[in-house]
């Protein structure tokens, strides 16, 4: 986070609009777990907004290739939360976004419903879903 501190206002006096990526690991049960504790999680990202200023939002990445249609469901109720949360800042929105996998329902197969429903996950009122299949 130093290294970070000392970044992101060079980048902000460049016009530079800095989100941070939050990182993945591929797992299934980490990503269950963020979204049992989306309240949390907002609050910590909230937290690093205040401690670093210049910061404009937040993006994750699950990666994850398992995951079942109530994933989805959980993982769109996440992306409302958290996007609520960081939208009703004081000091001015947040924006949250995700990377997904977007595929047709011909496509279902091909990639699980956790980041493949895209239509659902954009009920969310996520900032931005980046598909970035491949």
């Amino acid at each position: 986070m130093p290294a970070c501190k000392r970044a992101i206002p060079l980048l902000v006096a460049l016009d530079i609009r800095v989100e941070l990526w939050l990182g993945e690991d591929d797992s299934i049960a980490s990503a269950r777990y963020l979204f049992a504790h989306a309240n949390e999680t907002a609050s910590d990202l909230l937290a690093i907004a205040r401690a670093t200023p210049g910061i404009v939002g937040f993006n994750i990445d699950l990666e994850t290739r398992l995951g079942t249609e109530a994933d989805a469901r959980a993982y769109t109720a996440f992306l409302a939360t958290v996007t609520t949360a960081l939208a009703a800042t004081p000091s001015g929105p947040l924006r949250f976004s995700a990377d997904v996998s977007c595929s047709s329902p011909a496509d279902a197969a091909a990639a699980p419903p956790l980041l493949s429903n895209c239509s659902l996950l954009a009920t969310s009122g996520v900032g931005r879903l980046m598909d970035m299949r491949t």
